[in-house]
């Protein structure tokens, strides 16, 4: 679960994240622990912005579970 400040964030040139870089970042990542998947969305999103400003609030929620 994520806000839409993580696929609207823009970087300088004004390109978009976009929701299809969010599920990237996800499928890189899906093999790792809940939190260090919300570490690693945030800082994937943040490095895409490069030093653009942040104009929206970013939220990432993980859950995992195993049967």
């Amino acid at each position: 679960i994520g806000t839409d400040g993580l696929w609207e964030t823009r970087n300088r040139e004004g390109a978009a994240f976009g929701r299809e870089g969010l599920l990237a970042a996800l499928r890189a990542t899906a093999h790792l622990p809940a939190a260090e998947i919300c570490g690693e969305v945030i800082a994937r999103v943040r490095a895409f912005a490069g030093s653009a400003p942040q104009e929206d609030d970013m939220t990432v929620v993980v859950v995992k579970f195993s049967p």
